[in-house]
């Protein structure tokens, strides 16, 4: 028994002699070698001892002695080995999740291995294909976890891998965004890498932005072109003050011919599109009519827009007793007070699209099916500052002033498509400043 065992250690130092590199490693697998031979034998094994005289001649065996062939049936018998296989999962955090900046993230997962022990995995972990993070393994529960201290705002991707000797190994991915919390306050000079700048806007020395500087018949408008904002959800806010006085604070100066208003603009465009843009705004900043569009042979733009307006039109003849301000124009606005709406893609009803001259008259009022688009809002020309916040959460938006909800409507077919920020402001016959601070957004970064 005991030259028995010694001949199957050398048949299969024949064999592993004779293994190309293709040839599975299993110096590391125990056997158990049977010493029933009414299995089927393994015939590859069998043919491929017979295939190795000279080795065996070299090694001083007889492949026709009966010792030599019980130990090649033997061998025959082997079962194969189970493949070693590793697998990897993340519990923790799901994955796509957003986070705010400086906020530390846990990442906890699991390991396991189909045959053998954990004891020589190594687990590693790289944070967008640079940065190497230290790994904690639980090699007897197949638990390991990372900790991220801090991401720049933006989207990352978290690369884990389980290794072992000599070529076994598997992967898995985290992907997360830090949020863009972003926050001008104006009190420096605009970056021109990021911002443009177009008519009479301004940054006031006094550390604000100014959009039209109490002209007439303007448009102004500045656009945050070097870093737009991401589709999906959004969280901005900001300060605003509108009148006739040179200095924020309370006006009363000639509020009844208030002038214009401002609007907060989404463009879906790329930069180089926004001098095309600007040629066709008109309103607040917000407005693309369709002949100004046919005229240059552009395409209406997918864009999301908050209006703050002090000036109510009407498609009413002028000469009639109407509280509106003005009146024979090409659009009806939802009521004669200071008020704010949502508007999209460049229109300046809420209501519908306009007619082949550019008209909404023909929409006739703004019925109750849109009252959830607008708000009278009649302290907005008083001069004093308020703060605004708009909230974009799938199909739901809202807006709060001064802590105050003003509008909270569900737009099921909103995909907002972010884009190239503006804050624009217009004036007719009557003009105002609109002063803009402290803008803050939150949202996912490009």
């Amino acid at each position: 028994m005991k030259k028995r065992r010694i001949l199957h250690s050398l048949v299969l130092m024949i064999s592993m002699l004779a293994c190309d590199d293709s040839t599975p490693d299993t110096s590391s697998t125990d056997f158990m070698i049977s010493d029933e031979l009414d299995q089927a034998p393994n015939t590859e094994t069998t043919d491929f001892m017979m295939d190795q005289p000279d080795l065996a001649m070299d090694l001083g065996l007889d492949l026709d002695s009966e010792i030599i062939n019980d130990a090649i049936m033997d061998m025959a018998l082997l079962p194969d080995a189970e493949p070693i296989s590793l697998s990897l999962t993340i519990d923790q955090p799901s994955q796509n999740m957003m986070f705010d900046q400086n906020m530390p993230i846990s990442v906890l997962g699991q390991i396991e291995i189909n045959s053998g022990s954990l004891e020589f995995v190594v687990v590693e972990a790289v944070l967008d294909e640079q940065e190497s993070l230290p790994v904690e393994v639980d090699r007897t529960r197949g638990i390991w976890s990372t900790n991220i201290a801090s991401a720049s705002p933006g989207p990352h991707t978290l690369l884990v891998t389980a290794a072992m000797a000599p070529d076994y190994r598997t992967e898995i991915t985290l992907n997360f965004t830090i949020t863009c919390e972003t926050l001008n306050s104006f009190s420096e000079p605009l970056d021109p890498n990021l911002w443009v700048a177009k008519g009479p806007a301004i940054r006031d020395e006094r550390g604000w932005v100014e959009l039209t500087q109490n002209q007439l018949n303007t448009k102004g408008a500045l656009f945050w072109a070097g870093q737009p904002v991401q589709a999906g959800n959004l969280d901005l806010a900001f300060s605003f003050s509108t009148s006739k006085c040179e200095e924020p604070g309370e006006c009363d100066r000639n509020r009844i011919n208030a002038g214009g208003g401002f609007s907060i603009n989404f463009w879906d465009i790329r930069p180089s599109a926004l001098e095309s843009l600007w040629s066709v705004t008109r309103g607040l900043g917000h407005a693309t009519p369709v002949a100004l569009l046919n005229e240059l042979e552009l395409e209406r733009t997918e864009s999301f827009h908050i209006v703050f307006d002090t000036y109510s039109n009407t498609c009413a003849p002028c000469g009639q007793n109407a509280p509106f301000d003005g009146c024979g124009n090409h659009h009806e606005e939802p009521t004669h007070q200071n008020h704010v709406a949502i508007y999209r893609n460049g229109h300046s009803a809420i209501h519908g699209d306009p007619d082949e001259m550019g008209s909404y008259c023909h929409l006739g009022p703004i019925s109750d099916d849109y009252a959830d688009r607008w708000s009278a809002y009649p302290e907005l020309d008083n001069g004093e500052w308020h703060q605004a916040h708009l909230i974009i959460d799938g199909t739901r938006v809202t807006l709060s002033i001064n802590d105050t909800p003003q509008l909270s409507v569900e737009l099921p077919d909103l995909r907002f498509k972010g884009g190239i920020l503006s804050l624009s402001a217009g004036s007719g016959v009557n003009g105002n400043f609109h002063r803009i601070d402290n803008l803050q957004v939150n949202s996912q970064c490009q």
